[in-house]
């Protein structure tokens, strides 16, 4: 919980969970970690979506750290395991068609000149791009939005600094974001499926380690040039998303996280 100082809803709701509760759910994490454990690797990343971070274990150990943001209740963030094997520095937005059609055309209802103050670019179904001011945005929306939208890279891009691409059938990401101020919330189950990591410069040496081409200080030069930049992992990074609502810290303290998307079955 945030220290704020205040005996609020959420630490409340916490107190009052049952020393009975607590026990049922460090069992059926147990048997989560039985199951999971043989696949997890010497080295990897591994984003647990109760906890909302990204942690990157190396020989057992937590080298790096990083709150995140996961998927809202209704766009849940999926667990799998997967390679990453490719980073993108200042990467383009392609919105997918689900956002494209519902959050950016509410957005440009409510003010025309949102899309072009926020670096999009506009293109038909024929590749060709046209004008914001040339499309009817109330009759547009899901279902009739022959458009795709796509962020330049910027202060504005809603992926921040830093993409990471692994394979998975839910075509889902780990990134950075444009709204940092996001982070100093308790809940952050603010994505459309999609990571969302509060330090995703700092996360790219670790897994551009092996890389002689690019050191921490190369990586801020691109990184502050703007410029568009695909690096292949000379040695894939294993990620694994899990959800865990309870284990046990490196300081041997009890963690337990609250069950938002109701996959706790006791």
């Amino acid at each position: 919980l945030n220290d704020d100082g205040v005996v609020g809803a959420r630490t409340l709701e916490e107190m009052n969970i049952s020393a009975e509760r607590r026990v049922q759910m460090i069992l059926l994490n147990l048997d989560r970690m039985r199951k999971q454990g043989g696949k997890m690797e010497q080295r990897h990343l591994i984003v647990n979506i109760p906890s909302q971070e990204v942690k990157v274990i190396d020989a057992g150990k937590v080298v790096f750290y990083t709150k995140a943001i996961v998927g809202k209740i209704d766009r849940k963030t999926p667990i799998l395991d997967s390679m990453i094997k490719l980073a993108k520095f200042n990467p383009e937005w392609n919105a997918p068609a689900k956002i494209a059609s519902n959050d950016e055309v509410r957005r440009a209802r409510a003010d025309p000149s949102f899309l072009t103050d926020h670096g999009f670019h506009i293109y038909n179904l024929d590749g060709m791009e046209v004008e914001p001011e040339s499309i009817d945005w109330h009759s547009g929306g899901p279902g009739n939005f022959p458009y795709r939208l796509v962020q330049q890279p910027g202060p504005e891009n809603a992926l921040g600094p830093v993409k990471l691409d692994f394979p998975n059938p839910e075509s889902v990401y780990l990134h950075g974001t444009n709204q940092r101020e996001l982070f100093a919330r308790q809940d952050r189950y603010l994505s459309s499926g999609c990571m969302r990591m509060q330090q995703p410069v700092d996360m790219a040496p670790f897994l551009l380690a092996d890389d002689p081409n690019w050191p921490r200080a190369h990586i801020d030069q691109v990184v502050e040039s703007g410029k568009t930049t695909l690096v292949p992992l000379k040695t894939q990074m294993p990620v694994h998303v899990v959800y865990m609502t309870a284990w046990v810290d490196e300081d041997g303290v009890p963690q337990f996280r609250k069950d938002f998307y109701k996959y706790d079955d006791y």
